[in-house]
């Protein structure tokens, strides 16, 4: 069937494994001449290359070469005809080679006539004793052991220097794209075939499929096709190649032949890079102008109307302030985190515990919403009490006093509903959580109208913030590209970007007249480094002091690549920063050892956990 069909990585696994090529089938016919029949010139040449007979007849008397000229395939009939003629001449040779085995052997006629063999003009070489105090030879050997001392040798070659060499590129960490031509997708065809119509495809196939022009197992081309089988729900086996039962072509089903056309693209697909997460993120993005300022504040006051009419609306019912009321208690037995219901208010603050060099729009900004203990909050298990937020428990003491007048069921009414606004709005509810709300109305079926207003004002929000964030997306990777040295794979530094361009919208007020771009920055460039601070460090240190380590660690590098002591007090002098936090940054930079690294190559099987006993 791999004969008829002409694939040759089939044929290659044959023989490679040691299968008879000259066997035949029940008309006599071996391989080679289906293979003729059918024009497969790739698959007759590896078939001749590997020892078929070409003179072999089937029960009609046919060989290959009639076969392939009754069939008109000519470049096969050419290829057979070259193959012949060639072994003409290498008989020829082995006849001559033959011929000349068979003469008499000159040296043997001449040992039985008594020919003297002894070689009549040797002479035996005497060794000779050295001289004994010959100056000479001292004075002669002392003069070429001087010449040898005093030679400098002179490069007359030519001078390299200014040669170019061209290297391949390095390879990355990401999978290299490849295309396959027409011939090659449909052997991949016919092995995906093959393994629907029996449930399993053949890993020694597969491998076989790969194995490059030098040899070679492509190993990127086997974790595809694995992934193409598995996703058809094909389980790999090792089993023997079954040469005499292969899927004939009228045994193909339609949906079979479908799901392997199927695969075959999403194969094609996997190879190339079309699929690379990077690559569609960024085609996603799109060409997109930067907003004006004007435009910002714009976006600004749309986001801020629909955050304001969705707290009105949801003001209006008594379901959702009972559900406020509820997750405040879930926050007070510490089973919510207040995190999740308000957005952090605290006090302003005159300066910020950071030593980094922030515009004074941006400190003025961040003075006003968030302190250094928000942005530098470690991301623990535990859950944030009422009481980390500054009046959170007196502004939900409001609120549950307004609730005892609402009725058990129904819309508020309208006397309560100005002072049940101002309260919702003192809590400074968060996005997700006013979302969370409209979830809970829809599926508890309540009051219908305020669940449509609801969802319409946070939706005019979303349009607007969707609208805001997608013109930003660009800042984000320009600034996760300054931390591709971190350690941090680049897409992870992207995502934690697009967490602090999210939290830089909520928090934008575009009262103050700056742009949104110089806000952002700030709050991506933190978001990142909270990140990087979690998560490639066994021990946590503040996120404010990892600019100040990277600092530290660069003007030591500095200083003792001039050939100095990079003291605390160099350092200190060269940031301009208190020697203290020099120290401190130094401490919090110390290598964290495992008690099961080795504690020296020489000493086999010691490891540091050795010392604490």
């Amino acid at each position: 069937m791999a004969a008829l069909a002409g694939v040759r990585t089939a044929i290659r696994l044959h023989i490679r494994r040691g299968d008879d090529i000259n066997a035949t089938d029940d008309k006599g016919r071996s391989p080679l001449m289906l293979a003729a029949s059918r024009g497969h010139a790739e698959v007759c040449r590896l078939l001749l290359e590997a020892g078929a007979d070409p003179l072999m007849r089937d029960l009609e008397g046919l060989d290959a070469m009639q076969m392939a000229t009754t069939n008109n395939r000519r470049d096969v009939s050419s290829l057979l005809r070259d193959n012949l003629e060639m072994r003409s001449v290498c008989s020829l040779r082995e006849l001559e080679a033959e011929r000349l085995s068979h003469q008499p052997d000159t040296s043997a006629e001449l040992g039985r006539t008594g020919a003297d063999n002894e070689p009549d003009i040797w002479e035996i070489e005497e060794d000779s004793p050295p001289p004994l105090d010959d100056t000479s030879c001292v004075q002669g050997a002392s003069g070429v052991r001087r010449a040898i001392l005093t030679h400098v040798p002179v490069d007359t070659d030519e001078d390299w220097s200014s040669v170019d060499f061209d290297l391949p590129d390095a390879r990355s960490g990401r999978p290299r794209s490849r295309t396959f031509d027409h011939d090659e997708l449909a052997e991949i065809r016919v092995f995906l075939v093959n393994g629907l119509s029996r449930g399993y495809v053949n890993s020694s196939h597969l491998i076989e499929m790969g194995i490059n022009d030098s040899g070679e197992r492509d190993h990127e081309f086997e974790a595809r096709l694995t992934l193409v089988a598995g996703d058809l729900g094909l389980a790999t086996e090792e089993v023997s190649w079954d040469w005499e039962r292969p899927v004939a072509p009228e045994e193909i089903a339609d949906e079979v032949d479908q799901l392997a056309e199927e695969g075959v693209a999403f194969f094609a697909s996997v190879c190339s890079n079309e699929i690379d997460p990077l690559r569609i993120y960024v085609n996603d993005m799109g060409p997109r102008q930067l907003l004006t300022r004007e435009q910002e504040a714009e976006l600004g006051k749309t986001i801020e109307e629909g955050l304001a009419e969705a707290i009105t609306v949801a003001a209006g019912s008594s379901f959702v302030v009972r559900e406020i009321l509820r997750t405040a208690d879930d926050i007070d037995r510490g089973v919510a985190s207040a995190d999740s219901m308000v957005l952090r208010d605290v006090p302003e603050s005159d300066e910020m515990d950071h030593q980094d060099p922030v515009p004074p729009i941006i400190v003025m900004s961040v003075q006003d919403g968030v302190d250094d203990e928000e942005i530098d909050e470690p991301r623990q298990a535990g859950v944030e009490g009422i009481g980390s937020h500054v009046g959170l428990g007196e502004r939900i003491e409001v609120l549950r006093c307004l609730a005892r007048h609402l009725p058990g069921s129904g819309n508020v009414p309208p006397e309560l509903l100005p002072e049940l606004r101002d309260a919702l709005q003192n809590l400074r509810l968060t996005w997700r959580f006013l979302e969370r709300l409209g979830d809970g109305l829809r599926a508890s079926g309540r009051d219908p109208a305020i669940n449509c207003s609801l969802g319409l004002a946070l939706k005019k929000a979303e349009a607007a913030r969707l609208q805001m964030t997608k013109a930003n997306l660009r800042l984000v990777i320009s600034i996760a590209k300054k931390y591709l040295s971190s350690g941090l794979p680049f897409l992870d530094l992207v995502q934690e970007g697009n967490i602090g361009l999210l939290k830089a919208i909520e928090k934008f007020d575009y009262r103050r007249g700056f742009k949104f771009s110089t806000y952002a920055t700030w709050w991506i460039r933190q978001s990142i480094t909270r990140a990087i601070a979690d998560q490639l460090r066994m021990v946590r240190v503040p996120v404010h002091m990892v600019e100040v380590i990277n600092q530290v660690e660069h003007a030591r590098k500095d200083i003792e690549g001039r050939e100095r002591v990079a003291s605390i007090e160099a350092i200190a002098a060269r940031l301009s920063i208190p020697p203290e936090k020099v120290g401190k940054a130094l401490r919090a930079n110390r290598a964290v050892l495992s008690l099961d690294d080795p504690l020296l190559e020489k000493l086999s099987g010691s490891v540091v956990s050795d010392l604490l006993l």
